[in-house]
């Protein structure tokens, strides 16, 4: 305004009466206040001093946000008290003080003054202070709790105990191993808490699928799917694809650039192979295709399998690990689908309810082509029959098996044979590399591997293993009545185990014959000892049968008989065996006595002076 400017006086007695008009000197320069001067009757500029004016803060109660009608919470702080977050703003650095306690630098820090939704919430400094001695071989949350206005320091052992309170601040967490403090601080994130939490879905997936994109075949190899919905990090996109149409996605140059073929609307019977492209497949093949739907959720895209597989191999087919960046960075995999060759039948199955794991027909009525030499050379071929007992052998020039009239077998043990007859025997493999023998009829002899997808029945009176044999029997074991487990009845030297193992990790050096507790905290295999209940008590015991040291794994006895002439005392046969509350891993005939806290825990009985049976009691007794 310039001085011949005039103003609307809402005070007109003031100033010249009968008029509200102001006549204003100049404009009043930064920092300046326009102040009436009485003597003169005009406002002039001034200094907030000059004219007498003091600063004062507006209390956050004072000022008003907008509101619907007379709301209850109406202003500033209100806003503050129920959208603030508890939050570590600076400082509060953690050090080692030594004798497991921690030392907390000052912090500044906002929270509520009380553990209520309701309650207010304040800025507030902390002078820092150090923790009591924390419990070695544990976990401790260390908390500043506002404390009605007097800040202090808090721990606890669960996160559930502090963790919830309002009026709680986490500092960080600390691990004491004996003499040493292992500990993180909690990042300072303050405002930010909600990016971080938008970053941290971000980081562990890029998207995922929470509900609906359920993939149905629609016919003819065309595909139905629901509409769903995916989040990226916080963010929610509802999906509009079904399915009617997709892009394609391979590479001819493993992976370096990708062909995308758009406006797909039936299934492709090929696969990918990454070094030259597309190849349609085999006769009676399987292909898989994998699906995905863009983050828009108006795009689906497939990735053509990158195998010409047979049923089985197709069900165990992992995602690729070539796969263009629009798959994996900008789409979610919704289904993995299986389609033979020749065919329009879909095997459909999605990753948030299936493992892609084999359980697909594997007979050879479902790999196909049986009939093409070229596929598989080792058809049968030859004569349309045979004679009885005839062998079939390999022919070397033609790389297949033929039907072979001019030689049968006998029975005297000279013919490596590849096809048996009921009244022979057969053998697998070489002979000479294993120590037993084939001279009864019937008898069956595998040095390599033996794999029955069907049923066995072994009639002979007993079935053995080579000692390198390893046996994986994927469905269960049923024992008709009378046919029991039979562990081995005498152990021929010390060594020697008999039982039911499981492998482990040695968290010590241990030896073969010590006993061991699994401690809950590594999960790792330990000697026990009788002078605590921790390393004796209610905790998992075995033997170890492989020794191990700290890190590597070992092989634990959990239930039979061990022979340890060079660990075991002399035993008495037939009395209990307990854990020696003097020596750690050792085993004791006589029971713990006299000292608090010792435990008496029977291991198991002595079969021989260095054998025992291992069968821990679950129950055991602490001295008081």
């Amino acid at each position: 305004m310039g001085g011949d400017d005039v103003i609307k006086d809402p005070y007109p007695h003031e100033l010249d009466e009968g008029t509200s008009d102001v006549v204003i000197d100049g404009i009043p320069a930064d920092n300046e206040v326009l102040a009436y001067d009485s003597g003169t009757g005009n406002w002039i500029n001034q200094t907030a001093a000059e004219a007498g004016l003091t600063s004062l803060p507006i209390p956050a109660t004072s000022v008003e946000v907008a509101e619907l009608g007379t709301a209850t919470y109406d202003d500033v702080q209100d806003y503050v008290n129920f959208f603030g977050d508890r939050t570590l703003l600076s400082g509060g650095a953690i050090t080692d003080a030594g004798s497991g306690v921690a030392a907390i630098a000052s912090l500044t820090a906002w929270c509520k003054e009380t553990n209520s939704l309701t309650a207010v919430g304040k800025f507030f400094n902390y002078g820092g202070d150090s923790t009591a001695a924390l419990t070695d071989m544990t976990t401790h949350y260390i908390y500043v709790d506002y404390n009605g206005g007097t800040p202090q320091l808090v721990t606890a052992t669960d996160k559930t105990t502090h963790g919830f309170k309002l009026d709680h601040i986490l500092v960080g967490t600390i691990f004491r191993d004996g003499a040493t403090l292992h500990f993180h601080e909690v990042d300072k994130i303050g405002i930010g808490r909600v990016n971080r939490t938008d970053m941290h879905h971000r980081e562990e997936h890029p998207a995922h699928r929470a509900d609906g994109l359920v993939t149905s075949d629609g016919g003819s190899l065309a595909l139905s799917i629901t509409s769903g919905v995916i989040y990226e990090g916080v963010s929610r996109h509802a999906t509009t694809v079904n399915g009617s149409t997709w892009s394609y996605w391979s590479t001819a140059n493993s992976g370096s650039t990708w062909t995308e073929d758009t406006g797909i609307s039936a299934l492709v019977q090929s696969y990918n192979n990454i070094a030259s492209g597309k190849v349609s497949l085999g006769s009676n093949k399987f292909g898989v295709h994998w699906v995905y739907v863009d983050l828009d959720g108006s795009d689906l895209h497939i990735l053509y399998g990158q195998g010409n597989y047979t049923a089985n191999q197709a069900e165990e087919a992992a995602v690729p690990s070539v796969v263009p960046n629009i798959l994996t960075n900008y789409a979610v995999l919704i289904a993995k689908i299986i389609n033979q060759e020749g065919t329009n039948t879909l095997t459909i199955t999605y990753p948030w309810t299936d493992v892609f794991t084999s359980s697909l027909a594997t007979d050879h009525g479902s790999l196909g082509g049986l009939g093409d030499p070229e596929d598989h050379a080792w058809a049968v071929e030859g004569p349309a029959s045979s004679t009885d007992n005839a062998l079939a052998l390999f022919d070397g020039a033609t790389g297949k098996l033929l039907k072979d009239s001019l030689h049968t077998l006998t029975n005297d043990g000279t013919k490596s044979t590849l096809l048996g007859i009921s009244g022979d025997y057969l053998r697998i493999g070489n002979a000479g590399i294993t120590d037993h023998s084939l001279n009864s009829e019937d008898d069956l002899l595998v040095t390599g591997e033996l794999e029955v997808d069907g049923d066995a029945m072994f009639d002979g009176p007993t079935i053995t293993f080579g000692v390198n044999t390893n046996v994986h029997i994927l469905g269960k074991i049923t024992l008709a009545e009378n046919a029991p487990i039979v562990l081995d009845s005498v152990l021929s030297a010390d060594g020697k185990y008999s039982g039911i193992v499981e492998a482990g990790t040695a968290g010590a050096t241990l030896a073969f014959g010590e006993v061991c507790y699994l401690k809950t905290i590594d999960s790792e295999w330990y000697e026990a000892k009788a002078d605590a209940a921790v390393t004796s008590g209610g905790v998992k015991l075995g033997i170890c049968v492989v020794a191990g040291t700290d890190g590597n794994t070992t092989t634990m006895l959990r239930y039979g008989k061990i022979r340890a002439d060079t660990i075991f005392p002399t035993f008495t046969i037939g009395t209990a065996v307990y854990i020696s509350a003097a020596t750690a891993g050792l085993l004791t005939s006589t029971a713990p006595t006299g000292t608090t806290d010792f435990v008496v825990r029977i291991a198991g009985h002595a079969n021989t002076g260095d054998e025992i049976a291992f069968e821990p009691d679950n129950s055991y007794v602490e001295l008081a």
